[in-house]
């Protein structure tokens, strides 16, 4: 009677066999997890860009044109008129929209490219923080607020030298550039017509009103939305915002914006036709923003072949196998509607 020592040949194929039954089970299992795990990964990122993006730029549009108690004011400007200054301070016109590409001049210029064909979105209003006078200095234009300066700028606020601002009282209304803030106790905010190292001037070193104590000044905004290559990720794009010659990423992966305009041409106060920016006829009948943002995912390869979608109304069939979504929103213009 023998007794078996080891494995036979045909018993260590047999295990070899099955074992490559298991492991091929094994990696098909771990490839399909990995593949749904990049896919809900992509989805969410792409979602979560999506509703990021508008929100932001919501968030200016309902304030657009927002002058606190001198809403239903038509403020005078004492900025130097030109149109080389019409972009950021331009304040009579709180909405305007224009597009990137092409022989159409936008806002941004020629240090900043956006992506061609992409829209531009320009909101200009008050900001949030104020500081009321507390009297007008004689004789001229400089006013005195509570406080002490640093910095160049008034303590706990955003308003420093060279900003635009507003002076209201409720029933009037000037816009200036402060030429100086004074560190005194009280601050003397000084206005005056000299030059500033970019933008315009005062055009009168006096104000075309008079402004008594309790009016308050509050800091003027402009602020541009567009989509450009970004910094922080080479080879994508992403939603941009510009405020003061600064431009800041908000988001990834935003690959081109598209954006109507609801325009109350029957003059009840409500928007009644959607245009895109070159068909606007009134741009202080824009009472409504809707955006169309078309999202992709940060990696190629995410699906198993290209995904078709549809983007201001036409098919698209992309080359690349990218996650892509289109997000669609209509934002009010709160300050303009009745």
């Amino acid at each position: 009677m023998f007794r078996q020592k080891g494995l036979s040949l045909i018993e260590l194929m047999i295990s070899i066999a099955v074992g490559l039954v298991l492991m091929t089970g094994v990696v098909q299992l771990f490839l399909g997890s990995r593949v749904t795990f990049e896919t809900q990964q992509a989805v969410s990122r792409v979602q979560e860009t999506g509703r990021m993006a508008i929100e932001f730029m919501a968030q200016d549009i309902r304030m657009a044109g927002y002058r606190g108690c001198s809403q239903n004011v038509e403020p005078v400007s004492n900025l130097e008129a030109s149109t080389d200054y019409n972009y950021d301070f331009g304040f009579g016109n709180e909405i305007e929209g224009f597009s990137a590409g092409g022989t159409e001049t936008h806002p941004l210029g020629a240090g900043v490219t956006p992506v061609a064909g992409s829209d531009i979105l320009v909101i200009r209003s008050s900001g949030e923080d104020s500081v009321s006078i507390i009297n007008k200095v004689p004789n001229n234009a400089n006013f005195d607020v509570p406080g002490a300066s640093n910095n160049e700028c008034i303590t706990g606020q955003d308003i420093c030298e060279g900003d635009v601002v507003m002076l209201s009282d409720c029933s009037q209304a000037a816009i200036f550039r402060i030429a100086n803030i004074a560190s005194n106790n009280p601050i003397n905010v000084v206005h005056s017509n000299a030059n500033f190292p970019s933008g315009p001037r005062n055009m009168s070193p006096q104000l075309p009103m008079e402004f008594g104590s309790g009016a308050e000044i509050v800091k003027m905004v402009t602020s541009t939305y567009y989509v450009a290559p970004s910094t922080v990720n080479p080879g994508q794009t992403s939603l941009w915002k510009r405020q003061f010659g600064d431009s800041f990423e908000l988001v990834e992966g935003v690959e081109t914006m598209r954006l109507r305009y609801g325009e109350d041409t029957s003059g009840n106060g409500v928007p009644d036709t959607y245009r895109r920016h070159n068909v606007v006829s009134d741009w202080s009948r824009v009472g409504a923003v809707r955006i169309e943002l078309l999202v992709r995912s940060e990696t190629d390869g995410v699906l198993e072949e290209p995904q078709p979608y549809v983007f201001d109304g036409a098919d698209v069939t992309p080359t690349d196998r990218r996650l892509r979504h289109v997000f669609i929103n209509t934002i009010a213009v709160r300050n303009r509607l009745q």
